[in-house]
């Protein structure tokens, strides 16, 4: 993981804490989370409010939930995630529009 992407991310969760403390729990989820020098649940985990899950496509440190099918993700149910991560996924995906869709539908 790049120490700029951490950062970010951080940066992000600090700016928009007052909002995500108005509910009683904030679950995320993060695709691409395959530990490979390093991942971004240390920065949601000593929280009570948010659970964090990693998604990747294939199993190893760091991942909750492997789809069958990397476009499709059957396992998740509509509407179950209230934030959903990626800071460096995208541009490994052969058609982001359709994970996109996913993104959207979870």
């Amino acid at each position: 993981m790049h120490k700029s992407s951490y950062e970010r991310m951080q940066f992000l969760l600090e700016y928009y804490k007052p909002y995500w403390y108005k509910n009683e729990t904030i679950k995320v989820l993060d695709i691409g989370s395959f530990d490979q020098n390093g991942t971004y649940r240390d920065l949601f985990v000593n929280n009570d409010k948010i659970f964090y899950t990693g998604l990747d496509m294939v199993p190893g440190p760091n991942v909750d939930i492997v789809p069958k099918d990397i476009y499709s993700w059957s396992e998740i149910e509509d509407n179950s995630f209230d934030l959903v991560i990626t800071g460096q996924v995208f541009e490994h995906i052969e058609y982001p529009w359709v994970t996109i869709r996913e993104v959207e539908r979870i």
